[in-house]
Parts: structure tokens; C-alpha cells; sequence
């Protein structure tokens, strides 16, 4: 039986609840701490997910003994701050996507990592999730040919409200930032970093966007397409095309059961691949991996794409205008 590894969560929002709930789908983890802005927060979210230690500051879980590994999942503009205290303290981590609010912050805090030794990944899920690992697989062994066109979309309805950090530019807030960093990262998983950003959005009235267009091109030909909203509920799908065919990824793309794969003049072919637990559990169970192995990063989410993502998040940003007051 392999020695349990203790995690740690700072923040207690929605993201953080469901964290909560994958590890405990997972035999050899065990939540050990949760780190809050308050008490009463830290107090319920420990009450509901068992947790013995409940801090009223972030920087509880850094200093607690017991944790071996910390998860942020504080608002946007906090991972920055959260990330540097806990590389000081020595603690591993598994930082919730966006990473940072721009690529400055990205370069700023992998360079500390990598200079304490400490390891650190950036929380794409949807890479560990066993379906699109598999379509993934697909593609990349040329069962739908030469790629040349990806395409994924999130949108969903949320009422307007600046108690809601989505809407508060102040918490580097935006549907671009949110849930736009998936179509970004499908485009990445596909293609690579684009050699062109072009963007569109519509700036709501607390100055962020609440939905936005993406088209990233290459110099081969090849582009990718992909737009996030507040306004609607959107099939959460995506496609990716080749010469040869096309992978349709099923709802919810980011974190699918299955997928079709259509073949020019062929019937389509579906493939499930359930997953256990909520499917948090399994970028969990690789940062885990990572720690027995003694490695300072993940190979399926290293630094380097992470820094990549960021800056395309903040070329895109420069497209819509959109500078957040923490970016001074």
C-alpha cells in the first residue's frame, strides 16, 4: 500500500468543492487542509468534505506539516500571490486554470519554481481526461489525416453580478479568461502556438468581456476556432478536422466520456471511455506521479506550454483591449 499523499486546497469556491470530491475517489490521497480568506468558509467547506484542518488565511495550509502537496483554486488575480508564498514554503503545487492573469506572472513564478526545485502544474484536466487522451491518440497517429482545422466552443448562462468574480475586472475576471482558456488549449493540443491571433469580443458594462471570439492561425494553413460566453448555454463540443476525416469530441469536450470518429465515405464510429469519479481525480492522481517519481513537472503539461498558453491568452487580451487593474 503506497503512503498516502496529503493534499491541501486553498479556496473554498465551486472549483475547489469539486477538487474536494475527486480525491476522495482516489485511495492513496487524503485532504488534510483548506486554507480561506475567513473562518466561517474555511469552517463549512471543511465541514462538508471532512476536512480536520479549516485555516482563515491562505497561508495556513502552506505552514501546516501534514500537507505534502497544496491545490490553488483562489480567484484569478490571487494565483500569482498564492503560487510564490507556497514554492517559499517548499510545497508542491497544482495551480487552477487560468495560471496567472497574464504571461509576466506565468515567467515570474515558473522561474522561482524552477529555482527552489519545487514542482508545479498548471490544472488542464481535460489533458488526463481517458477519452480525450484517446482521441488525442487519434489524431496525432494520423487516423484522420493531415489536420487543418480544430474547433470548440464553452458558453454558459450567468446572471450579471459583481459580487460574482467573473464579472469583477478587479479578480482579472472575463468568459475569456474562464472558460476561453479550453478552446485555447485545444488549438495548443492540436496545432501548437499560433503564428496569428485574431479576436473579437463583447465588453459588458463592469468592463470584462462576457463572450468572446477566437481564430488562431499557422503558416502551414492550418486554424483554430473557438469562442466562450456568458450569454448562452453552447453544446460544449469540439471537432477536430483532417484530410482524411474528423474527431468529434462529445459534450462537455473538457471533460468528455467518448467521441466519434468520422471517416470520408465510412459510417461513424463512437467510442466511450467512461471515467471515474468527477474527472478532477485524474489530474490529481498524475501531480501525485509526478511527486513518487521525483519529477519537477508534468511531460503532458510542462512549463513550456504553460508559459505558451499565456502568452496567446495575453495576444488575445491585446486584440479586445482588455487590461486588468492588477496588471497596473
Amino acid at each position: 500500500m503506497l503512503k498516502k499523499i496529503r493534499w491541501g486546497i486553498l479556496g473554498t469556491g465551486y472549483i475547489a468543492g469539486k477538487f474536494a470530491e475527486a480525491l476522495s475517489v482516489i485511495p492513496d490521497a487524503e485532504l488534510v487542509a483548506v486554507g480561506s480568506r475567513n473562518q466561517k468558509s474555511a469552517d463549512t467547506f471543511a465541514k462538508k468534505y471532512s476536512v480536520p484542518k479549516a485555516y482563515d488565511r491562505y497561508q495556513g495550509p502552506l505552514e501546516d506539516p501534514n500537507v505534502d502537496v497544496i491545490y490553488i483554486a483562489t480567484v484569478n488575480n490571487c494565483h500569482r500571490e498564492n503560487c510564490l508564498a507556497a514554492i517559499e514554503a517548499g510545497k508542491p503545487i497544482l495551480c487552477e486554470k487560468p495560471f496567472m492573469v497574464n504571461s509576466s506572472e506565468a515567467e515570474e513564478v515558473i522561474a522561482f519554481a524552477q529555482k527552489k526545485k519545487v514542482f508545479l502544474m498548471e490544472a488542464l484536466w481535460t489533458r488526463f481526461i481517458p477519452a480525450f487522451q484517446k482521441a488525442r491518440q487519434m489524431w496525432e497517429d494520423g487516423t484522420i489525416g493531415d489536420l487543418y482545422m480544430a474547433m470548440s466552443e464553452f458558453g454558459f448562462i450567468s446572471e450579471r453580478d459583481m459580487s460574482n468574480p467573473l464579472y469583477n475586472p478587479a479578480l482579472a475576471g472575463g468568459s475569456f479568461l474562464d472558460v476561453g482558456a479550453y478552446p485555447v488549449s485545444l488549438a495548443h493540443i492540436v496545432f501548437g502556438e499560433p503564428d496569428s491571433v485574431v479576436g473579437l469580443a463583447n465588453m459588458g458594462p463592469t468592463g470584462v468581456d462576457e463572450q468572446a471570439g477566437m481564430l488562431f492561425g499557422y503558416q502551414s494553413g492550418q486554424m483554430a476556432a473557438g469562442y466562450s460566453s456568458f450569454h448562452i448555454e453552447s453544446p460544449k463540443e469540439a471537432t477536430v478536422l483532417g484530410t482524411k476525416g474528423y474527431i468529434h469530441i462529445h459534450s462537455p469536450f473538457y471533460c468528455p466520456s467518448g467521441f466519434t470518429l468520422h471517416l470520408n465515405g465510412q459510417e461513424p464510429q463512437t467510442f466511450e471511455f467512461p471515467y471515474e469519479g468527477n474527472g478532477w481525480n485524474y489530474e490529481a492522481v498524475e501531480v501525485m506521479e509526478c511527486l513518487r517519481a521525483g519529477k519537477l513537472t508534468s511531460d503532458l503539461v510542462p512549463h513550456e506550454e504553460t508559459l505558451a498558453l499565456a502568452r496567446t491568452m495575453d495576444r488575445f487580451r491585446a486584440q479586445i483591449n482588455l487590461k486588468y487593474p492588477c496588471e497596473g
